[in-house]
């Protein structure tokens, strides 16, 4: 059969070379080095592994070796393992309602072969000796007899080398090697019992053992702010079980780093429960703030379909799993209850800052505002009469706006200073495997913020000196959202840095939707708003009032 084109050029259909289909299927399984990681430590854990290993070499750029003590392949499975669709997992349609594995569809192992040089070793208890075969640009080696202990050893070398222009798609190194510790932190959360040690260029960067708990797990992994305040969470409705925790609302963050979920063992990427979780939290949370949290979903396995596409990351369900998830991270929220602290909100705004910030803020001075009783609808916004008109105002967004540029006018006078607050007693702070490896990246860029620190022990750093606007304020929440921060998607100078750390943090000082305020508290917010030098918006970009003439106010009653 032959179609025409759009430049009218006949074309005959043909099969496609068996090499290209590889790759096409690569494309969509092998997105970065972190796929194959994944790839390769789930095919260790569906063996049985209690002890895995990764090794990367230029962020698996070059190299990555996954070795496990899983209980290994025969040499006929050896032959086998590499190619398309080649699969102990399931046999019959089936099958695929009866999902227990992480691999099934039998590409991995094929997919990652296509666009790298694969050598695979294994050697089974029973064996006496293991076998051995390289895959190289999809040219088979033959299998060969190797010596070698219990379980699998694969080793990708030169990835992407038969597909360069994926290539240009790589983010920077540390980039990719955060993402790897990233899937390996993922499943270590999950498989509590199981060893895992990440190498890079030979060096150690993460260790787990055995935890005891999930919260020893959270501590060790993720962070011991989070850990600390975590909110246990054990709901269960119909066929749904959620356990884990939550983080407060007063430990949310600026990105969704720390936000893990996994249906049945398995991690998934699924931005719609994360928005069901976020959805729990209700008026607690700002709409740029995200809560840390760690779930595990328990839910049947035969109404549940994680054939979606190649990397089994994306699952679905056949019933409304995200209602339920959103009521029980409210119920858990209400059972424990939590609510966002405001510290007295504003009865005292000049105290919110500490005496420090009182000879940084300018007199009063708002002539265009009548001195007239300013309403609270509905705890949000403030109905303010105006000599020619009214001004709806939204409470957070203006004292948002008020604090940003205190804030940031003291950060620069301080700066310019070369001021520094010395701690009375120096802040220890243990990070997880990829926090550390960020600071690490960018210790330079604290320093030039104003922060003295220095490296102390393995993933831990001792702060003895923080920016003084800073000051008394929680060490590890600065330091731990300014991480944050760097590792945001767009390219941080330290001063744009500076400028969105200091937003998040008046954002999270700034009174809430829902905070009942009294008229004196009502009228120093406006009048402290129109004293900023841009008080139209907060530093988010969002209006902080909305302005309407009394001639509008005619027009739509139809006044004349």
């Amino acid at each position: 059969m032959k179609i025409r084109t759009k430049n009218h050029r006949m074309k005959t259909i043909k099969l496609l070379p068996k090499n290209l289909i590889a790759k096409i299927a690569a494309g969509q399984v092998v997105e970065r080095p972190a796929s194959v990681v994944k790839e390769l430590i789930e095919n260790a854990l569906d063996a049985g592994a209690t002890e895995i290993s990764i090794d990367l070499v230029e962020a698996g750029l070059s190299e990555i070796v996954v070795t496990d003590n899983g209980h290994g392949m025969s040499r006929d499975d050896l032959e086998a393992c590499y190619l398309p669709h080649a699969t102990s997992k399931i046999a019959t349609v089936d099958d695929l309602l009866n999902i227990h594995s992480f691999g099934f569809r039998g590409e991995a192992l094929a997919s990652i072969a296509a666009v790298s040089t694969i050598t695979i070793a294994s050697k089974q208890t029973s064996a006496v000796g293991g076998w051995q075969v390289t895959v190289d640009k999809g040219v088979v080696q033959e299998v060969e007899p190797v010596g070698m202990p219990d379980g699998t050893k694969v080793t990708v070398e030169r990835l992407f080398a038969t597909v360069p222009a994926r290539k240009k798609f790589m983010k920077s190194k540390n980039t990719e090697l955060r993402h790897c510790l990233d899937v390996v932190t993922a499943l270590a959360l999950i498989y509590r019992d199981v060893s895992f040690v990440v190498n890079h260029n030979g060096v150690e960067l993460m260790r787990t053992t055995s935890y005891d708990s999930q919260l020893d797990a959270l501590s060790s992994l993720v962070s011991e702010v989070f850990a600390h305040g975590a909110l246990p969470i054990d709901f269960s409705q119909d066929v749904v079980h959620v356990s884990g925790f939550l983080g407060k609302p007063d430990a949310s963050r600026s990105t969704e780093r720390h936000q893990y979920v996994s249906i049945n063992q398995r991690p998934v990427l699924n931005p719609e429960l994360k928005k069901a979780v976020k959805k729990g939290y209700g008026t607690l949370l700002e709409p740029r703030s995200y809560p840390q949290f760690v779930l595990h979903i328990d839910y049947p396995i035969e109404s549940l379909d994680v054939n979606v596409d190649p990397r089994k990351e994306v699952v679905r369900f056949d019933t409304e799993i995200h209602d339920v998830l959103a009521h029980a991270v409210k119920e858990a929220l209400q059972e424990h209850d939590v609510s966002y602290s405001t510290s007295s909100a504003l009865r005292d705004m000049d105290d919110v800052l500490g005496e420090r910030m009182k000879t940084k803020t300018k007199p009063w001075s708002v002539k265009q505002l009548n001195e007239s009783e300013i309403a609270q609808l509905h705890n949000v916004y403030l109905v303010v009469e105006s000599e020619d008109g009214l001004l709806l105002v939204d409470q957070h967004a203006a004292h948002e706006r008020i604090l940003f540029e205190q804030l940031y006018a003291s950060y620069n006078e301080e700066r310019e200073e070369s001021k520094k607050s010395i701690l009375d007693t120096s802040v220890i702070i243990k990070l997880s495997a990829a926090d550390a490896h960020i600071m690490d990246e960018y210790h330079d860029t604290f320093t030039n913020l104003g922060f003295d620190m220095e490296a102390f022990g393995k993933n831990e750093y001792k702060v003895d000196a923080i920016p003084t606007v800073f000051e008394g304020r929680d060490v590890q929440a600065v330091v731990h959202d300014m991480l944050d921060e760097v590792t945001s998607p767009e390219e941080v100078e330290y001063d744009n840095m500076t400028h969105r750390t200091i937003t998040y943090i008046a954002c999270r000082s700034a009174i809430m939707a829902g905070d009942a305020l009294t008229q004196n508290e009502r009228r120093q917010l406006v009048k402290k708003l129109f004293e900023c030098e841009k008080p139209y918006t907060c530093p988010h970009g969002r209006p902080t009032f909305i302005k309407m003439t009394q001639k509008e106010l005619d027009r739509m009653f139809k006044r004349r």
